[in-house]
């Protein structure tokens, strides 16, 4: 418990320092040093204010713990996903931008993890995993776009959907799905705005300009991205997601 406490105060410490990537980026590769890292970073994972950061965190942990010992990183990924179920009885807060940026560093993980985290995300009509709670779920398309910029292949399947998140009627739920469509087309191979695929691109742009139409556009957010913490507001985002979009189906 004592070290749990010293960690848990070095990480929240470490969170505001301007250099707070580079010693998380420092952290030590065995097995058993990752794996103690991983409680107080979850610990923290609730505080709005430590929140990215704790997900990045957890992402340089478990991706690392993936190369030494992929059944703990497996345990951890389970624990994750069940926090986000009713039954756990847990609210999940952070858990699934810390989900997005352990699959965005572990492309092991992400081949057996991506699909069932992009699920979070949207209804299938049936029995499904998807988030009621739009605050929750908005933490999904955050990790999302996480993941589309450094696995785009791995991230695709959620774009069929994202054309229902961007007319979505909270906010911030466009501007984040706004995000992820924007990491999307910024990442995807020229060949991905053809042939069948081409109607997905076509369907999320038409929305994501209803979206920019919408009241609330004015909407702010924040995400990781390139080793900093950055702020943006929808209107934004819809605006360079569009652009984004409408590049790659000019090619």
């Amino acid at each position: 418990m004592a070290k749990f406490r010293r960690l848990k105060t070095y990480f929240s410490t470490t969170f505001s320092s301007p250099d707070w990537v580079a010693t998380l980026d420092a952290l030590p590769v065995d097995a058993l040093s990752l794996k103690e890292a991983v409680t107080p970073l979850l610990a923290l994972l609730p505080r709005p204010e430590y929140r990215l950061q704790a997900a990045h965190g957890l992402g340089v942990a478990v991706s690392r713990l993936a190369r030494v010992d992929l059944e703990s990183a497996r345990i951890i990924m389970r624990r994750l996903m069940w926090s986000l179920n009713e039954e756990s009885g847990n609210l999940g807060w952070g858990v699934p931008e810390a989900i997005g940026a352990i699959l965005a560093m572990s492309p092991v993980l992400a081949g057996e993890y991506a699909r069932i985290f992009l699920s979070y995300g949207y209804e299938t009509g049936g029995e499904d995993n998807f988030i009621d709670h739009a605050p929750l779920r908005y933490g999904v398309y955050l990790g999302a776009a996480a993941l589309a910029t450094a696995n785009f292949a791995a991230a695709r399947p959620l774009l069929p959907h994202l054309a229902k998140a961007l007319i979505a009627p909270e906010a911030f739920i466009r501007a984040a799905a706004a995000l992820t469509l924007r990491q999307l087309a910024t990442v995807a191979p020229p060949a991905d705005f053809s042939g069948p695929a081409r109607t997905d691109w076509e369907q999320a742009l038409a929305a994501v300009r209803e979206a920019a139409m919408q009241p609330g556009a004015e909407v702010r957010l924040e995400y990781y991205e390139e080793g900093n913490i950055v702020s943006a507001t929808g209107e934004s985002l819809f605006s360079q997601a569009a652009e984004a979009v409408e590049k790659g189906l000019e090619v």
